[in-house]
């Protein structure tokens, strides 16, 4: 066996059994059938990997690329990298370096592909027009296209939605996140630093309320017993006169 750096990958089914767990020590083709094997699978998802920066311009920078397509790429990016490649081996041909092209897709691949690049269109509008859609996933007509939204994407609980076929659209309620590209870090990481300053903010109104609220419940606790002792004393006070006109009444009725 081929030792190499560190290099981690686990994979898992909705059922969240791990399927390939990679340790230390594996050599790398291993750990890239394991990656094709995943992005086969429509309903596994990647949850971890980690690769030396060795895999960069080697071999297995293909598979590398295509690991970072299923990330959070599209159907429409996998196509413009063959074509790009596709060009570059035949204006440079002999020259050209084909070790970064990407390998040709199953149909279990390219359909998984589609239900991902649903997801990215779904992360920037909610109103997804079946003519962009058509484009995106390289279909052919309508009916192949709600076909494909039903039972590839609704059905499978990626996205939630309802298909428009008036305005040829699909209205989409629900969809699942993918990973963030490089790009998008910085932008993920200020929106959760604001979000941290708000909550702070918000947790401290609150606890001034809280103060606020245990203040006026000690003012009116005092109030009531304020109230409560100015009542006891009327009582008091009206007994006492209640028995001195008693006694009153009775010295009267003697003295006559």
């Amino acid at each position: 066996m081929v030792r190499t750096r560190p290099s981690v990958a686990c994979f898992v089914t909705p059922d969240r059994d791990p399927i390939a767990g990679l340790g230390l020590g594996f050599h790398y083709p291993f750990v890239l059938a394991s990656i094709r094997w995943c992005a086969a699978r429509s309903d596994a998802c990647l949850l971890f990997v980690c690769f030396p920066a060795q895999l960069a311009g080697t071999q297995y920078s293909s598979s590398l690329d295509l690991l970072r397509l299923f990330a959070y790429g599209t159907l429409k990016d996998y196509k413009s990298k063959i074509v790009a490649c596709t060009f570059a081996i035949l204006t440079l041909l002999p020259f050209a370096d084909n070790s970064g092209s990407l390998p040709a897709l199953l149909p279990d691949q390219v359909r998984k592909l589609k239900q991902l690049s649903v997801l990215t269109l779904a992360e920037s509008t909610k109103i997804l027009p079946y003519d962009q859609l058509m484009q995106e996933l390289d279909v052919s007509n309508v009916r192949e296209l709600e076909d494909f939204l039903i039972n590839e994407c609704m059905y499978s609980g990626i996205v939630r939605g309802k298909l428009d076929q008036l305005r040829r659209c699909f209205e989409v309620q629900f969809a699942a996140g993918r990973d963030l590209t490089p790009d998008q870090l910085n932008n993920m990481i200020e929106i959760l630093s604001d979000w941290l300053g708000t909550s702070d903010s918000l947790l401290h109104q609150i606890q001034e309320k809280i103060k606020w609220a245990d203040t006026m419940s000690d003012v009116n606790k005092k109030h009531q017993k304020e109230f409560e002792d100015r009542v006891e004393e009327a009582k008091k006070s009206i007994k006492v006169s209640f028995k001195l006109k008693h006694l009153l009444g009775i010295n009267l009725h003697l003295l006559v």
